[in-house]
C-alpha cells in the first residue's frame, strides 16, 4: 500500500466512493414518483436528507479528526448500504423517509475524512506541498464516477424490465429498484477499499488545545474559527448558496427532462447519459481549474465570473427545447467543475490539521442546510408556479453567490498559482 501515493488512492478511493450514487441519480426522482409521491412530497423527502445530514456533520467531523477518520469512511459506506438497500425495496413513505435519514447519516460521516486524510498525509512532511492538483483530479474521478454511474442506472431499469417482466409489477421490487440494489453492493466494496488504502493516522496532529482533545471541543474549534474568519465566512456562504442550486435542479430537472424525452419510463435511459454527460463536464471542469484560475486576477474573481456565467445555464435549462435544455445542463456541470478545486483549497489555505475534517463537516453541512430549504422551497414554487419559476429562483441564487464569493479577501495561499 505504500507504494502507491495518496493522490493515487485518493482518486481511486473518490471515484469508488461516487460512482454507487451515480446509479441511483437518474433513477432516484422516478422511483419515489412511481411509489405515489408528488414532486412536494418528494421535495420534503429531500429536505429531511439534508437536515439529518446538516444536524450529524459537526459531530462526524469532529470524530473523525479526534479518532479515526478510516473507520468513519467506512462506517459512511456501509450506513450508506443500508440506506440504499430500503429506498429500493420500500414501497412505504415511512420507508423511504428512514432510508432517506440513513443517506443522510452517511453523508454526514463522508463529508470530509477522505480529503482532510489526503491534504494531512501530502503535507505531513512538506507543509508548503501543493495539494490542487490532486484535488482536481479527485474531483475529475468523482464526476467521472457519477457520470459512469449514471449511464448504468439509466439503463438498467430497461434492462431489468426486459430479462424481468415481473418486475414491473411487483410489490417491493420493481425495474426502478435494480440502482438501488447494485449501489448497496459497491458501497460494502467500498468500505472494504477503505480499510485497505487508507492510514489509520496519517494527520499531522499538533494539537496546541486542550479543547481539542475531544470531538466537542474539536467541533467548537472549528465552529469558532469558521466564525471568526471573514473568509471562511463568506467561503461558506458560497458553499450554503451552491447547495441550494444542486439540490434544486436535482429536484426538477428530472421531470424537465422525463417530458422532454417522451414519459418517465422511456426517458429514464435517456436522462441517465444526459446526467453522465454533465459529470463528464465536470470532471473537464475540474481539470481545468488550475489553468483557468491563473488567467484570472485572483481565484475569488474567478469563482464569481463562473458563477455567473452558471446562472445563465440554470434559466436555458428551462427552455421547452431538448437541444437547448441539454447543452444547458451539461454547461452548467462544466462550471460548476471549474469552481470546485477553487472553493476546496481556499478552505484548506486557511484552516489546519487539527480541524481540517471538522471544517469541511461545516462546508457539507451549510451545503446541506441550503439544500434542504432549496428542496422545500423550489418543491413548493414548482408545483404553484411551473419549472420556469423554479429555474428562475435558482438563478438568482447563483447571482448572489457570485457577489459573495467575489468578495473573499485574497490571502497569502490563495492566488491562482496555488491552485496550478
Amino acid at each position: 500500500m505504500t507504494a502507491i501515493s495518496p493522490a493515487a488512492r485518493y482518486v481511486v478511493l473518490t471515484a469508488m466512493r461516487w460512482f454507487p450514487v451515480g446509479l441511483v441519480i437518474p433513477v432516484m426522482v422516478l422511483l419515489m414518483q412511481a411509489r405515489g409521491l408528488d414532486v412536494a412530497s418528494i421535495g420534503l423527502l429531500m429536505a429531511v436528507y439534508g437536515i439529518v445530514t446538516a444536524s450529524l456533520e459537526l459531530p462526524t467531523g469532529g470524530l473523525a479528526d479526534v479518532f479515526s477518520r478510516r473507520a468513519v469512511l467506512a462506517a459512511s459506506s456501509l450506513v450508506g448500504a443500508a440506506g440504499s438497500l430500503l429506498l429500493g425495496l420500500s414501497t412505504s413513505h415511512a420507508g423511504l423517509a428512514l432510508a432517506m435519514v440513513l443517506l443522510g447519516a452517511a453523508r454526514a460521516l463522508g463529508s470530509g475524512p477522505l480529503e482532510a486524510w489526503y491534504v494531512d498525509a501530502v503535507r505531513r512532511d512538506d507543509a508548503a506541498a501543493n495539494i490542487g492538483s490532486g484535488i482536481s483530479r479527485a474531483q475529475a474521478a468523482e464526476a467521472i464516477g457519477l457520470g459512469v454511474g449514471a449511464i448504468v442506472g439509466g439503463i438498467v431499469p430497461s434492462v431489468a424490465t426486459a430479462l424481468w417482466p415481473g418486475l414491473s409489477t411487483s410489490t417491493s421490487v420493481i425495474a426502478l429498484s435494480i440502482p438501488f440494489l447494485l449501489s448497496a453492493l459497491m458501497l460494502v466494496l467500498h468500505a472494504l477499499a477503505v480499510t485497505l488504502l487508507v492510514d489509520a493516522n496519517a494527520a499531522a496532529r499538533d494539537v496546541p488545545s486542550e479543547d481539542r482533545a475531544s470531538v466537542f471541543g474539536t467541533v467548537v474549534v472549528g465552529v469558532r474559527l469558521a466564525g471568526r474568519h471573514p473568509g471562511l465566512r463568506r467561503l461558506l456562504a458560497y458553499a450554503a448558496l451552491l447547495g441550494m442550486l444542486l439540490s434544486g435542479v436535482e429536484l426538477i430537472a428530472p421531470g424537465t427532462f422525463a417530458g422532454l424525452l417522451g414519459g418517465e419510463s422511456r426517458g429514464s435511459a435517456a436522462y441517465g447519459l444526459l446526467v453522465s454527460a454533465g459529470f463528464g463536464a465536470s470532471a473537464l471542469g475540474a481539470m481545468l481549474s488550475p489553468a483557468i484560475a491563473r488567467r484570472f486576477a485572483s481565484v475569488p474573481s474567478a469563482a464569481a465570473a463562473l458563477t455567473v456565467l452558471a446562472a445563465a445555464g440554470v434559466l436555458a435549462i428551462g427552455v421547452p427545447i431538448l437541444g437547448v435544455a441539454g447543452c444547458a445542463y451539461v454547461l452548467l456541470y462544466l462550471l460548476i467543475g471549474v469552481t470546485g478545486p477553487m472553493l476546496a483549497e481556499l478552505i484548506h489555505d486557511r484552516v489546519g490539521s487539527s480541524e481540517r475534517s471538522t471544517m469541511l463537516s461545516i462546508e457539507s453541512l451549510v451545503l446541506q442546510l441550503g439544500g434542504a430549504v432549496s428542496a422545500i422551497l423550489v418543491g413548493g414554487l414548482v408545483s404553484r408556479a411551473g419549472l420556469l419559476a423554479g429555474y428562475a429562483t435558482l438563478a438568482a441564487v447563483l447571482v448572489v453567490a457570485a457577489v459573495v464569493v467575489r468578495r473573499v479577501p485574497v490571502e497569502r495561499g490563495s492566488a491562482p498559482s496555488r491552485v496550478a
